[in-house]
């Protein structure tokens, strides 16, 4: 009963937070390839290779003072577990998925204040037109990425999605 009762909490929990981040796409909001960033720099570069690769979703930690960094304590409460995965190609696709996997496109691009952004493009599959064929879904802000850690901080969430390199 204990383990239905966390699965429940986590889907819902995971399901309210990304409500919360999937709003509907404005024109800032909608990227045409042609007109995504450039990565110019080697540092950029470096970021790409390291984010490419399978990732899990492993630990959910929600930013209680919303600071937009990551107590211990706030760590130590986190949820584990998930559906989240992630796959970066080196052409810029993935796949992801929330509950089954999808296919997508990815940028990694760094913002005016140096931080790194993580955003995923979907494809308009319905032909919706009131967005353009690859349009934005999501975008993370990339808190940490090591060789086989991968920590996205969602601002509109206010939590870090913890990822393991598979």
């Amino acid at each position: 009963m204990k383990i239905i009762t966390l699965t429940l909490l986590i889907a819902i929990s995971f399901l309210f937070i990304n409500c919360a981040d999937n709003k509907a796409a404005t024109n800032e909001d909608q990227i045409a390839p042609e007109n995504r960033p450039t990565q110019t720099s080697t540092a950029a570069a470096n970021d790409e290779e390291d984010i490419l690769g399978e990732w899990e979703l492993t630990l959910m930690v929600f930013d209680r003072n919303g600071n937009k960094n990551m107590e211990e304590d706030e760590k130590s409460t986190g949820v584990k577990g998930g559906t989240n995965y992630f796959k970066f190609n080196a052409d810029e696709t993935c796949l992801y998925s929330l509950t089954r996997k999808s296919r997508g496109r990815y940028t990694v691009t760094t913002k005016s204040n140096g931080k790194k952004e993580l955003t995923l493009l979907v494809h308009n599959k319905y032909n919706d037109k009131s967005k353009p064929e690859w349009y934005k879904e999501n975008a993370w802000e990339i808190y940490s990425l090591s060789g086989n850690e991968l920590i996205l901080f969602s601002v509109s969430g206010g939590k870090f999605d913890i990822y393991k390199k598979l």
